[in-house]
This record gives structure tokens, C-alpha cells and sequence, in this order.
């Protein structure tokens, strides 16, 4: 099942990417976001991860890694300042506190007065979504920490990296906020391409928008190789340095999926899907949290 729903996670992820990276393309350089195009990034997209793969932790994996975090420095650094700065602030602080407020209430969360479509189709999808990427971004993390203690591994792979998001969200959505309700509701009729809207509004959009499709590649690009890298140990009895032939074959299935899903209708089969396919894991992170736990007391009593 943990196989299974990883390569669903991360094939929707290649698609809902590829997607908008050939928004991108179209908007930037008029070149049609048709399948051909959807095509051709996955072909793109699907070579270097396994070649970053086959390369190991050390080689490819780290090395795009570390080009993937400066650039997304850089983006978002920049548009921090070129954005607006004074609104954004108060949005990053604003939003913490509702974080923190509404998080119970908001974790159950269901209309039952009104339609429950925005629920279903985003919350719950985003939900479901994100349960399909745990079984191997939780090996995979646990893989590379090697040595750390828990409290380093929850500062480092949660509190730490939500801050980063919640600052991620507060820049680029109060750049789109902050052009009024007539440029938003334009924006998302093809939201493909809203982004990239968005950054053509302010000074440098252009070099935002051209960093921001590469980091759209290099950003599923490092989730794809990580992926590939689990699988591989998924199904070779737990080997931490999984065959490159075994890699090889998981990243070429990853990518037919994703094509698939394009195929077959894009954004609205990608969400109908990871809800199907994740719903029943959600039992087995359950029982993985109680052993968890158990091997948590066993080690204290040693």
C-alpha cells in the first residue's frame, strides 16, 4: 500500500507541476500548453531525477538540492522586498495567530449549512495528498538524519520548515491580494498561469517568473529522485543503498502515472484519486504511531 500510494503522491505532484510549468512556458514565451508540451516536461523532468538518483545521496541529490534552496532564497527574498513589504508582515503575523486559534476548529471543519465544494475539493484533497507523500517522506527523512536526536528531528523537519511556509504563503499571496479582487478573480480562471501573473505586476517579474519554472522543475525534481531513492528500498527488503536498475524502473512507472493523469483529465482526476487512494492509509499512520510509541518506551527502558 505504502508503495502504491507514493507513486500516486508524487505522480500528482509531477502532473499538477507540469501543468503549471507549461502555464509558464506559454505565458513567458507564447509556446502552447498543450499535452506535446506536458510531454515533453515529464520526458525532461523524469531523466534527471533518475539520473540524480542513480547518482546517490551525496552526488545528484544533494548537489540539486542545494541549487534548489538558494534559488528559492532568492525568490523569495526578492519579492519580500520588491512586494508589499509592510502588508506582508502583517499578513505573516495575522496568520500565525489564526493559525494557532483555529487550528482545532478548522481541522474539523465541515459547512454543513452551505455548499462544502471549496472543503471537499481543497482541504480534504490537500489532506489526502499530503498523506500519499508520507510513507516515503518519512523514510526518506529519517534516512538522511541518521544520528540526530528527536528534538533536532522535529525542530528541523517540522516547526522550522512550517515557519518557512507560513512566510512562503504570507509574500506570494499578499502579492496577489494586494492587486484587488478584479486582477485575482482574472488570475485564477486559467490558474496555470496566476503565478506568473501576479509577478508581471512588479518590477522584475520577468526574472521571477523564468526562476520560479526552474525551480518548478528542480523542486519536483528533488521530490521525484527522493521518492524513486524509497521505493527502491521498499521493495528490496529495506536495503538503505537500493540497486540502480531498481530506481531506474520505479522512476519510469512514476512518470507513466503522471502522464496518466494528464491523460485522463488532469487537476479534477489528481484530486478525485489521491482522496480514493490515501483515505485507507490514514489507518495504517494510526497503527504506525502507536508502534512508534512502544519503541519509544522500550528504548527508555534500556
Amino acid at each position: 500500500m505504502a508503495v502504491f500510494i507514493t507513486i500516486v503522491g508524487v505522480a500528482a505532484s509531477m502532473g499538477l507541476g507540469t501543468m503549471q510549468i507549461g502555464g509558464g512556458v506559454e505565458y513567458l514565451f507564447g509556446i502552447k500548453n498543450n499535452f506535446k508540451l506536458q510531454i515533453s516536461i515529464i520526458i525532461v523532468i523524469t531523466i534527471i531525477y533518475i539520473y540524480t538518483a542513480v547518482g546517490g545521496l551525496d552526488n545528484g541529490m544533494k548537489q540539486l538540492s542545494n541549487i534548489n534552496l538558494t534559488l528559492a532564497t532568492i525568490l523569495v527574498v526578492g519579492c519580500f522586498f520588491v512586494g508589499p513589504t509592510s502588508e506582508i508582515m502583517n499578513t505573516f503575523v495575522n496568520g500565525m495567530g489564526d493559525y494557532i486559534n483555529y487550528f482545532v476548529s478548522q481541522s474539523l471543519f465541515i459547512n454543513p449549512i452551505t455548499s462544502n465544494e471549496w472543503v471537499y475539493k481543497w482541504r480534504i484533497f490537500y489532506w489526502a495528498y499530503w498523506i500519499s507523500w508520507s510513507p516515503f517522506v518519512g523514510v526518506f527523512i529519517a534516512r538522511i538524519s541518521k544520528g540526530r536526536t528527536i528534538r533536532e528531528f522535529v525542530m528541523g523537519v517540522i516547526i522550522i520548515p512550517s515557519i518557512i511556509c507560513m512566510a512562503w504563503f504570507a509574500i506570494f499571496g499578499m502579492m496577489g491580494m494586494n492587486l484587488g479582487l478584479e486582477f485575482v478573480q482574472d488570475a485564477i480562471v486559467y490558474t496555470d498561469t496566476a503565478l506568473f501573473k501576479v509577478f508581471a505586476n512588479y518590477p522584475g517579474g520577468v526574472l521571477f517568473s523564468v526562476i520560479c519554472i526552474f525551480l518548478l522543475f528542480t523542486f519536483f525534481i528533488t521530490s521525484a529522485n527522493s521518492a524513486v531513492y524509497v521505493l527502491g528500498m521498499f521493495t528490496s527488503r529495506g536495503n538503505l543503498n537500493p540497486k540502480n536498475f531498481n530506481k531506474i524502473i520505479w522512476g519510469v512507472i512514476q512518470a507513466l502515472f503522471a502522464v496518466v493523469f494528464i491523460m485522463l483529465g488532469g487537476l479534477d482526476i489528481l484530486q478525485r484519486f489521491a482522496i480514493v487512494v490515501s483515505f485507507p492509509f490514514a489507518f495504517v499512520i494510526i497503527g504506525i504511531i502507536v508502534a512508534f510509541m512502544k519503541e519509544l518506551k522500550k528504548e527508555k527502558v534500556k
